[in-house]
């Protein structure tokens, strides 16, 4: 079993390595920017999203997808924390 929590732009990377290497489960933790109004976010991660789907689907993986949504602690969080 694979667990994929390096971003959805290296899903498909991953998903062929475990074609190669015979996995066959897998769970993705993805963006739930496939849900933003804003377009052009989301169409790009809507496409990657289906395209990975189809090769799961297409080489029988059993997967799942999971989309948490971020949750910020205080004001902080965008500084660099290690000034």
């Amino acid at each position: 079993m694979v667990i994929h929590i390096a971003g959805i732009r290296r899903a498909l990377n991953v998903i062929i390595a475990m074609e190669q290497s015979g996995v066959n489960r897998g769970i993705f933790v993805n963006t739930t920017g496939v849900f933003s109004k804003f377009r052009s976010a989301s169409e790009e991660y809507e496409i990657i999203e289906s395209k990975m789907v189809e090769r799961l689907r297409n080489n029988d993986i059993k997967f799942a997808i999971i989309r948490p949504s971020m949750i910020y602690g205080n004001e902080k969080d965008k500084e660099d924390c290690f000034e």
